[in-house]
């Protein structure tokens, strides 16, 4: 079942995606408001999926690389958002949402 929570943030990620490939070529302040959303529900999804994978094998979801990349990308996603909350910076999504997608697609 933790699957299918991280396969939903994975998701909300392709829509911050694809605004980080459209932010390259112009900016919309609609998409960016859904983007920044969907960052965030998919954050939700992630953190669920992250928290049912410890329930159910009783630790921590860090002991291989698919779950440490999970944690990881679920981290950058976390930062972004405060950063992006606190500071408002736009552009820091053209590097943070392909990172996170990838990290994310890995598993």
């Amino acid at each position: 079942m933790s699957l299918l929570w991280l396969r939903f943030a994975l998701a909300c990620y392709f829509i911050g995606l694809v605004y980080a490939f459209v932010a390259l070529t112009r900016t919309s302040d609609l998409f960016s408001r859904i983007a920044l959303h969907a960052a965030s529900l998919g954050m939700v999804f992630h953190f669920v999926s992250i928290v049912e994978e410890g329930i159910v094998n009783n630790r921590c979801p860090i002991t291989n690389i698919y779950e440490t990349l999970s944690m990881c990308s679920f981290l950058v996603v976390v930062v972004y958002l405060f950063v992006q909350w606190r500071y408002k910076v736009e552009s820091l999504s053209v590097f943070i949402f392909p990172l996170v997608y990838l990290m994310s697609a890995k598993i």
